[in-house]
């Protein structure tokens, strides 16, 4: 990956295009997802085993990947 970057920097110096600076996004860590009624009971009832919220069940589902 890095050796593309280098390469299209390259590039473009050498064609004298200029280099758009980079975008900062802030993000919220808000997230609305809609999903089955079957998929959403189901998670709520995993999360309600581990006794924990389902924004907790779910998070931590996501960052396990």
């Amino acid at each position: 990956m890095e050796g593309a970057k280098k390469a299209w920097f390259s590039s473009c110096l050498r064609r004298n295009i200029k280099i758009p600076e980079p975008i900062h996004k802030n993000y919220s860590g808000k997230l609305l997802v809609r999903m089955p009624k079957s998929l959403h009971a189901q998670l709520a009832e995993e999360a309600k085993e581990e006794n924990v919220s389902l924004n907790a069940f779910i998070v931590s589902k996501l960052a396990q990947g």
